[in-house]
């Protein structure tokens, strides 16, 4: 499978939407993809209200978006986290990252 990244300016920001999965197959593209939107924008929000499919990559993922962020000065709020992905922060201890 694939997945797909959407961006559009707001007032706030920039919004990008995640839509398919986000997974082994997908996840080195999308963290690539994610690095350069959140170097582009000093305040992106990530909607992942479009992943179907997910598992530990996609935690990696998000966890590490957020690393990128954190070293550039910049902010990423994700929202609309899967089930999945909180149920497996949680296993993971790392819950109050994400």
């Amino acid at each position: 499978m694939s997945t797909e990244i959407t961006a559009t300016k707001t007032a706030a920001g920039s919004q990008i939407r995640i839509i398919g999965d986000l997974d082994f197959t997908t996840a080195r593209q999308t963290l690539a993809d994610l690095s350069a939107h959140i170097q582009q924008n000093q305040q992106l929000t990530v909607d992942l209200s479009g992943v179907r499919n997910t598992n530990s990559a996609g935690l990696a993922v998000v966890i590490e978006s957020l690393a990128i962020a954190e070293r550039q000065g910049h902010k990423v709020d994700f929202q609309n986290i899967p089930e999945p992905l909180i149920q497996l922060s949680n296993v993971c201890q790392v819950n109050s990252l994400i």
